[in-house]
């Protein structure tokens, strides 16, 4: 029982498509497995006579068959996960090289989603411990529309907004870009965002993609 009230949140929480994103693998894709070889065990515990024997058999068998489809899901999930991994390392690598290309030109992160929150700020670190980690980072971030229904995404949006203009973890306020501003800089545009006034893009995918 107490085993079933520690998997079943996490299984609902890591292992569900919907509410959370699929970004872990385990343990929510083994519920099912787990679930029946605790009904497996119960009945080894009261064996009494045939009937225990073909339940046995029965839970058994429906092991192999979860044990089967859940390791086939994990082996699929786990393929567009390196996918995803993939494309963000070669985005990385473009943002790195336009960087180099154009050195006086600051990175603009530009934002709408709060749900991106974790997003741009990886994003962020994986620039600032590689080639591009001298180049200033900007991050525009307007305010958030939907704040009277969404308290989630109010309280995700606060140090968004708080960065874009004051700055923190690692952006720089707004107020300090070199002015005029123009186009001459290398902008992320995370979902949400809208028009991106930089003569260089890079389009990059959250959670919600």
């Amino acid at each position: 029982g107490a085993l079933v009230l520690l998997v079943l949140p996490q299984a609902f929480i890591f292992g569900s498509s919907h509410l959370f994103f699929p970004r872990y693998l385990a343990p929510g894709h083994f519920f099912a497995v787990f679930v029946i070889a605790m009904g497996l065990w119960v009945i080894q515990r009261n064996r009494r006579g045939r009937l225990t024997t073909v339940l046995s058999a029965i839970v058994s068998f429906c092991v192999v068959g979860a044990s089967l489809v859940a390791a086939t899901h994990m082996r699929a999930t786990a393929v567009d996960y390196t996918k995803a991994t993939r494309q963000f390392a070669s985005q990385i690598a473009s943002i790195e090289r336009l960087a180099a290309e154009h050195p006086d030109s600051p990175i603009i992160f530009h934002g709408g989603d709060p749900i991106e929150i974790e997003a741009i700020v990886s994003t962020r670190r994986f620039l600032a411990v590689g080639p591009a980690r001298h180049t200033p980072m900007f991050l525009v971030f307007p305010r958030y529309a939907g704040r009277d229904s969404d308290p989630l995404g109010a309280k995700l949006a606060d140090p968004l907004e708080r960065w874009s203009a004051h700055g923190g973890e690692g952006f720089l306020p707004l107020s300090q870009r070199p002015q005029p501003a123009g186009d001459d800089c290398i902008g992320l545009a995370f979902p949400g965002a809208h028009a991106i006034p930089c003569r260089h893009t890079v389009s990059l995918y959250g959670l919600r993609h």
